[in-house]
């Protein structure tokens, strides 16, 4: 009988069994098999205890991957946090170059995207320097294909309320009661920025706000709503509005370092969506999240994802 080849030993051992006498090709093999297979049961892990509030799709999901049925159907996402937790989930039957792109967009869209509140320092350093009364945040940001359609980065604007008590007398109750407030004022609302400046100062209550609106009408509209958060009315002396001459065309350039570069557009012409409220007050390690439209914060009060681009 003829001498098997060296290709012919490799090839008896398909599975790759480390106990084998086979050639290292089997090793290697092996060894690729059981990492993938570890990377994929930590990675899982962590995108479950980042994706809480996705636990039962992925369960079912989980259960679809495992299941050797060939009439198992894939469980369909229901909002956009779903097909987030879809896309970041891995399969063992996946390659390595799937696997590498999941953790990828795991790390950049899904555990960069719930960091603690960032002030530029850290908070224990902003708190012992700076004293912030209990306030309220809402945030707005155009949409990334509005802005792209547009050659320019998302417009965005935070309007910040105070809130009246004393942070000892806050209560959770309080707190789910103005996010359902705000869930119901604002989700599904568009913050139309423009070039107009309107302001509303009242100084008794609290409120010293400001944006840039694109009329007078669509600012009082705005603040009314912003006012009702805690059942306050519009007062019209406080409320100022202001126009300037001056075209904002978005064309200056300046010269730096020899190069001529674009400078940033003042203010903006763009439809600015709600999409979160946050609960500040001094000593907060992380702001509390009130109202979550994006799928960001998993721990909001009031979770209402868009289905929109």
């Amino acid at each position: 009988m003829a001498p098997k080849k060296k290709q012919d030993i490799v090839n008896e051992n398909p599975l790759g069994n480390p106990d084998s006498q086979a050639g290292p090709t089997s090793r290697s093999s092996v060894g690729n098999a059981r990492l993938i297979n570890e990377f994929g049961s930590v990675h899982n892990r962590l995108v479950r205890q980042a994706m809480r509030d996705s636990k039962e799709f992925l369960d079912k999901y989980d259960e679809y991957l495992k299941s050797t049925d060939p009439n198992r159907r894939e469980p369909i996402p229901k909002n956009a946090r779903e097909k987030l937790a879809r896309l970041c989930f891995f399969d063992p039957d996946e390659s390595v170059s799937i696997a590498l792109l999941k953790a990828t967009i795991f790390n950049n869209y899904v555990k960069l995207n719930v960091p603690d509140s960032f002030y530029g320092i850290p908070y224990t350093d902003f708190h012992n320097t700076i004293t912030i009364y209990p306030q309220i945040e809402l945030y707005f940001r155009e949409l990334k294909s509005s802005a792209r359609n547009m050659g320019r980065q998302p417009v965005h604007s935070t309007i910040n309320v105070r809130y009246r008590k004393d942070i000892e007398q806050v209560t959770e109750t309080e707190l789910r009661s103005i996010a359902r407030e705000i869930a119901n004022l604002f989700v599904g609302y568009k913050l139309e920025r423009g070039t107009g400046k309107a302001t509303y100062y009242d100084k008794v209550n609290g409120y010293q706000l400001s944006y840039f609106a694109k009329s007078k009408t669509d600012a009082k509209s705005f603040f009314t709503k912003v006012l009702s958060i805690q059942n306050d009315s519009f007062e019209e002396l406080a409320f100022t509005w202001s126009e300037k001459d001056h075209v904002f065309s978005g064309n200056d350039y300046k010269t730096i370092l020899g190069k001529r570069q674009k400078m940033p557009r003042k203010r903006p012409v763009a439809d600015l969506n709600f999409r979160h409220a946050l609960f500040k007050a001094n000593g907060l390690r992380r702001d509390i999240p009130l109202v979550d439209t994006t799928g960001i914060f998993d721990d909001a009060y009031e979770s209402r994802y868009r289905t929109g681009p």
